[in-house]
Formats: structure tokens, sequence, C-alpha cells
């Protein structure tokens, strides 16, 4: 033993140069997991402040039983906190009110949600004057006190919701609130940071809102939280409401915050597998080339005696050093990069706070890193055992070109067949469980075959440039395909790097694309403007003056029953203007429209073309279906037809915002130029899809900083296998100078060599991307919305490039030092 690790310190204190690809590769993989790891690791922690933060230290939390379908009582009861007290002598009762009352903004009303003051913390601060102290006195948070033109020292008119207008209230409905504070509330004082919400006094929230009772309360006692759980369960005042441990609640509300981050999670994972998987593939082809390289060095150990076992171990003691320094720097720096991830999020909508590392998050990294690279040697430590020591004693080294055998192909074949299977499967299930692996076996299955495919496709994409490109192309292509497991070796790191970067290209645009088409389905327009008595032409030209709005329409509703053949049901009816296309987000939805016809979603029992009648009290229309999944989830008629229906219906505005606004913003603008309107109230439907996006926006962003990292990683790969592949052959470019080419000859056939296998390895690279992307999105995203495939040709494009690019310069730097060898030196290289 002691004996291999000073062969293998020998070898690295000699060769370390050759060894710098291999630290890059490992560094920049381990890197990566620590980076997921650590990201991850602090995205749940947010989560878990932000939801736990008003929490704290209770024994035991109180809530409304808001996750049992509305039974129980609405509100916790006012008396319940001092039968808390006299149940658990000694205990501190925290409660929180909340309500919800109408905003007087200046002949308009907005909604405003009224929420007991919070305590300031690390994610909510003051932003201006103080907390409410005094009756009367409110703080808004800060999105509303600027959406609404409100500072300190302002007085707000408020009035209960759903009370109607303020003049037909009159003044004995409104009060008169100070605003003496601005605060910048994080979710461990709100749930939802974008409603409009006010905080007050407990007494002033009950006498404006007219509502009694709070929301929550929380038990403060040093006694078991178990046992003060069940104490308070067992109180009268606390029937039908929810009673939990402090920890219980906790974790109640992470599960209820992280229901929309299962993608970011997913991706995380599947990131890290990836990332294991493509340093793998490096190391293995690094030292595989390696031991090739030191063959005469290897068997004249041999032959000054060293064993077998010596030889081995030198090997893998070799990549058990190479491992460690290799895995320590790169935790390191992942652990940099996370840091870096978390400093960019603040400030952000997705505020990461600080970085937290927990032990898995460098145990993992540093034992996935020395691991990962032994396991990777242990292949070519087992070669360099079978170097025989007469070969130390040949004038030459000898290339040999293995045969593929008939077990790596029936392998490779069930792997790749195996694999797609699975990975189908994953996605018609929606299962990344299975997809992932599957994914990643039907690549191993692709590696394995590429012995036998990569040469294949290297003699059909070579074969016009070695007709065109004389003598240096001719052999150029012939080399390419002279040794399959060289050229699967060269062309199989480039392989890895298109088809990563092309699986994430496809699966993000898939993603967003699908996302898009959900949002629009659902939330097909920005914004909708309605009255009590409906909206005239004239409101929808006052709509339309608004300087946010790009588009407007006049839209009506009804109820009616829908019968088709044997099929009846009860359904919501809207009616379309001829305008409408123009302001829907998705104009699928109004495609096929006329005034014989009723757009409907599938419907079981209706097919397009079936006869369809509408009924509305006493009158009834004959439509024809027309039936797509690309329509809205109820009836739409035109608006001409809706009105033989129902004349009485009542209108409402569509409004699609003009492009670049601030959907919020824009939302209360409209609001303000639409006051001239008796009642209107303005519902900004896009807030949510404006929202969504930007949280689809960061998590692309989180993606595609991880993706840098594995797309340098495939890069080091690329060149370092491509530059060992040219080294490995200095006595046959010796030959080659020897015989007659030109060091400038001799440059380009090695840079159209390079060139062939990196078509080879982009053009495999770019389909099995497409298809792993596609099938990705399904597996990820397919339980949540439809899929909408999306290929972004004009990056894939750029990818090619990109990839073409790197594999001929991969081959320069080989090149020239192999051109200015001369050749006597090169043909007597050891």
């Amino acid at each position: 033993m002691t004996t291999s690790i000073s062969l293998a310190l020998a070898t690295l204190r000699g060769q370390a140069r050759r060894l710098v690809s291999v630290l890059l590769a490992i560094g920049l993989g381990v890197a990566f997991v620590a980076a997921t790891l650590a990201t991850g690791d602090t995205f749940r922690a947010s989560l878990t402040r932000d939801a736990a933060g008003s929490v704290g230290q209770a024994a035991a939390v109180v809530t409304t039983s808001r996750d049992t379908h509305g039974s129980g009582p609405a509100t916790i009861p006012a008396g319940l906190p001092d039968a808390i007290r006299s149940a658990q002598p000694g205990a501190t009762v925290r409660t929180v009110v909340t309500g919800g009352v109408m905003q007087d903004l200046g002949g308009r009303q907005g909604h405003l949600v009224l929420q007991t003051t919070p305590a300031l913390s690390g994610t909510t601060t003051l932003v201006a004057g103080r907390l409410p102290a005094a009756p009367g006195e409110i703080a808004l948070t800060e999105s509303t006190a600027e959406s609404r033109h409100l500072t300190v020292g302002q007085v707000t008119r408020l009035l209960p919701a759903g009370s109607g207008s303020t003049a037909a209230q009159g003044d004995r409905a409104t009060v008169s609130a100070r605003v003496v504070g601005v605060v910048r509330a994080g979710r461990d004082a709100v749930p939802s940071p974008g409603l409009p919400t006010g905080f007050a006094a407990d007494r002033d929230i009950w006498a404006w809102t007219g509502q009694q009772g709070y929301r929550t309360a929380y038990v403060d006692t040093p006694a078991s939280p178990t046992a003060v759980r069940d104490r308070v369960a067992a109180l009268p005042a606390a029937h039908g409401l929810v009673v939990r441990t402090g920890e219980q609640e906790k974790q109640a509300r992470v599960d209820e915050l992280t229901q929309g981050s299962q993608i970011l999670t997913g991706m995380l994972l599947v990131f890290a597998v990836v990332a294991v998987f493509v340093s793998a593939l490096v190391i293995a082809n690094t030292f595989a080339i390696l031991v090739a390289q030191r063959t005469r060095q290897l068997a004249l150990l041999r032959c000054v005696g060293a064993d077998r076992s010596q030889v081995r171990g030198s090997v893998v003691a070799e990549a058990l050093l190479v491992g460690v320094v290799g895995a320590l720097a790169g935790t390191a720096l992942g652990l940099a990069l996370a840091a870096g991830l978390v400093r960019l999020s603040q400030g952000t909508t997705l505020d990461l706070g600080h970085l937290v590392v927990t032990p898995p998050a460098v145990v993992v990294p540093l034992l996935t890193g020395i691991v990962v690279t032994v396991v990777a040697a242990l292949a070519p430590a087992r070669a360099a055992t079978r170097v025989a020591p007469l070969a130390a004693l040949r004038p030459t080294a000898v290339t040999r070109v293995r045969r593929v055998t008939r077990v790596r192909l029936v392998v490779g074949s069930l792997l790749t067949a195996g694999g797609l299977a699975l990975l189908v499967l994953g996605a018609q299930r929606h299962e990344m469980l299975l997809g992932v692996p599957g994914g990643l076996l039907s690549f191993l299955g692709v590696l394995a075959v590429g012995p036998v495919v990569i040469p294949a496709l290297a003699r059909a994409v070579g074969a016009v440039p070695a007709r065109l490109g004389g003598v240096p192309a001719t052999l150029a292509v012939e080399n390419s395909r002279r040794n399959p497991a060289r050229a699967a070796a060269t062309a199989g790191a480039l392989l890895v790097g298109v088809t990563l970067i092309t699986m994430m290209s496809v699966g993000s645009a898939t993603g967003t694309r699908s996302a898009t088409e959900a949002l629009d389905k659902k939330m097909p327009v920005d914004a909708l403007v309605s009255a009590p008595r409906g909206l005239s032409g004239g409101d929808l030209q006052t709509v339309r003056r608004s300087g946010v709005v790009q588009a407007a329409s006049l839209v009506s509703t009804t109820e009616a029953t829908l019968q088709a053949g044997t099929t009846s049901s009860r359904s919501t009816v809207t009616g379309a203007g001829q305008d409408a296309a123009a302001v829907s987000r998705r104009q699928q939805l109004l495609t096929g429209l006329d005034d014989h016809t009723v757009l409907l979603p599938p419907t079981p029992g209706v097919r397009t073309g079936d006869p369809v009648t509408l009924t509305h009290g006493s009158r009834h229309v004959e439509l024809r279906a027309d039936v797509s999944a690309d329509h809205a989830e109820a009836p739409v008629v035109t608006a001409a037809t809706l009105t033989r229906l129902d004349p009485q219906a009542r209108a409402t505005a569509w409004v699609r915002l003009a492009d670049g606004k601030d959907v919020g913003a824009a939302a209360e603008q409209l609001a303000t130029d639409t006051a001239g309107i008796q009642g209107a109230q303005v519902e900004g439907v896009g807030i949510q899809r404006a929202e969504m996006e930007r949280v689809m926006d960061i998590v692309l962003l989180v993606v595609t900083g991880l993706l840098g990292v594995a797309v340098l990683i495939a890069l080091v790969g690329i060149g370092n296998t491509l530059s060992l592949s040219v080294l490995e052959r200095t006595q046959e470019s010796g030959l080659l100078r020897a015989l007659g080419l030109t060091r400038g000859q001799l440059r380009t056939m090695l840079g159209l060599e390079a060139l062939t296998l990196a078509a080879v390895g982009t053009l495999v690279g770019l389909l099995l991307g497409v298809g792993y992307g596609i099938g990705g999105a399904h597996a990820l995203f397919g339980g949540e919305m439809p899929i909408v495939a999306e290929i972004p040709w004009a990056r894939l494009g750029l990818v090619a490039a990109v990839a073409l690019g790197a594999g001929w310069l991969a081959s320069v730097i080989p090149a020239r030092r192999a051109s200015r060898v001369s050749p006597a030196a090169a043909l007597a290289t050891d």
C-alpha cells in the first residue's frame, strides 16, 4: 500500500499538468452538487422562516378550521384566550385578528385586508413612520401605500366590505383612520404579501369590520407542547377549532407554502443527479486516456519489480488524492456560488434571506467527488494491470483498437430500450422518479453503443468534407472512425454537453409555454370592470379612455341549462362581442364563434356539430356545438345570441392592459379612471398571472445559473477528451509529417477530425435533448398543467454553432503542439 501511494505521489508531481482537466471536472461537478444542495437547504429554510415566523416558540397554536372545508366556527371566540389562561396558568396568549373592509380612494373603492399589527423582524421592517399605538391609527404595507398614493399623516376612510358605495351609505357607515406607518411585510407577517393590507389594533379591526373573534391564537408557555395542545383542545370554547403544537403548525404552514415549490425542488434534484453523472463520465474518460498514455511507464514499473496490485493501487491512490483535492475545492466553490445566488435574490419576490449550510450540503458533495472519482478510475486501473512488462521494451507505443463486445452491445441496447420505456412511462404518469432514471439509463445505453453508432455516423457526416477537403479531410474522416472507442469517447464528451443544454432549453421552453397557455386559458384578460347595474356602451368608452388600457370589450354572462342529446347541465354562459378576441390573451378561446355556434370544452356525450339547446327561463336558442380543448371551461356564445337568450344579462368589461405596465399599479390606475361609473369595481385578474410569471422567471434564473455550471463541466470534458486524444497520437502525427504532410495540413486534419466528431455528437445530442426535454416536461409539469411542446429553434441553432466551435477550438492547442514537434522527435516520443 505504501508503495502504491509513493508511486501515485511521484506521478502527481511529475505529470500534474495532465491532471488539471480531471481536477476541473471533479471541482465543477462537486461545486454543482454543493451549490444545488445549499440552495435547496436555503430555499426550504426561507420558506420555513417565512411560514413559521409568527409562530415563534409557541407551545400550541389555535386556528380556525380553514382546512376542513369551512366546517366549524369562522373565528376564534373572544373568550378563548381567558379560558386558555385559566387552564394553563402562566401562559401568554398572543392573538391575531383579520378582516376585510372597503377603502374609499377618492370616488372609488378598493378592498383592504386588515390584520393585527405584527412584530418587526428580519423580513418585516418599518419603512416610514411607526406602528399603530392608539385607536384610529393604521399602518399600510409598502406596496399598498405606493399603489394607493398614501403617505404617513394622511387620513383614509374605511367602510365595511360589501356595504355598497360611499355615497349611498353616508358618513355613518364610514370611519376615518390615520396612516401612521408604512411596513415592508414578509411572509412571517402576512400570508400573501401581494394583497392590499393594513395593520391596526384588534379593537379597531372589530369596530371597522363589524366582526368579533380572532383568526389565530398562539400559546406561549414552557410546558410540554403536547400537553398544552391537548388541554386547549379539550376546552369547550375550542370546539370545532384546529389546535396544533407549535411544531405541527409550522410544518402545516410550510406544507401549504411548498405546494407550489415542487417544480423547483424537482429541478434541483435533477441537476444534482446530472452533475454527478456528467462528472463521472468526464473523469472516467480522462483516466482511461491517461492510463493509455502511460502504457510504457506502467510496463516499465512492472519490469523493475512492481506487481499488478501495486500498479493498480497506484492508479486508485492517484484517483483518491486527486478526488480529495478536487472535492474540497469544488465544495468551497459550490458554497460560494450558493452564497452569491442568495445575495442576488435579496430584494426580489423570492428573497432567500441568508445562506443556510447543513451538514449534508458539505458531506454529500465531498463524498460524491471522492467516490465518483475513485469508481471512475477503477476500470482504467484494471486496464493498467494488463500492461505486459515487455511493452516497455517496444520502440514505439502501439495504440490498440479494441473491438466492441457483443455483451456491451446487448447491454447497451437493453439499457436504451428499457430507459426509453421508463421515460415514456414517467411522462405518461407525470412521475419524475420514473422519468429521470429512465432518461439516465437510456443515455447510458446510448453511450454504451457509441463505439458502433458514432463511427457509422462519422462516415455519413464526413462524406462531403472528405471529397472536398483533399488529403487532410480524407485522413480526418478516416481517423474519426478508425478507433471506435476513441471516437466514442471524443464525441461522447460533447454529446453529454449538447444533450444537457438541449434538454434544459427544450424543457424550460416547453414548461414556460405550457404555463403561459394554462394561465391564459384560465385568465384570458388582464382586468375586469363591473358594476351592480352592469355596464353600458358609454361606460365601455370610459374604460377605453384610460391611459393604461390597450383594448376593452363588453362581455355578458347568464345562467342557463345546456341540453345536448341526453346530456343536460347547468352552467354560466358567456356572451362575447366581436372585439373580445382582441382583448383576450388567448384568442383560441373564441376561434369559430358565430351566432349559430356555442363553444364548449371537451364534454362527455357532445361532439362538434351536435345540436345544443340553451335555456334560460322561458327562452331558448338552438345552436351547433364546437368542441375543443382550446375553448374556455364554460360555454361561450356571441353577444347577440346571449341577448336573445337573456335580454337582461348584465355586461362587464374585459380589459387588456397596455404592454409593459405593472398589472397591480395599472389596475389601481384603471380604478381611478373609472371612478365616474357608478359602483364600478376593478378586478385585476392578471395580477395572479403576473405573479406566477415572476416566480417562473426567478425559477428559470436559478436554473440558468446552475445550468451554466453544468455546461462548464461538459465543455471541460470536450476539451479534455479531445486534447488527450490528440496527444495520444503524437507518434502517429510524426509519421504523417515524415511522409510529407505539412504543419498546416496536420493542423487542418486534426481540426477536421475534431469537427467531424463534434458534428456527430451535436447531432445525436440535439435529438436526444429534444426527446428528453419534452419527456421531462411531461414528467415534471404534466401533473400540474397540460403540456404544450415548444422547441426553441434559434436557441438550438446557437447551441449547435457553439458546440461545433468548441469542438474545433478544443483541437487548436494540441494540433499546434503536434505540428511544432519535428518528425524525428515525434517518432521518438515515449
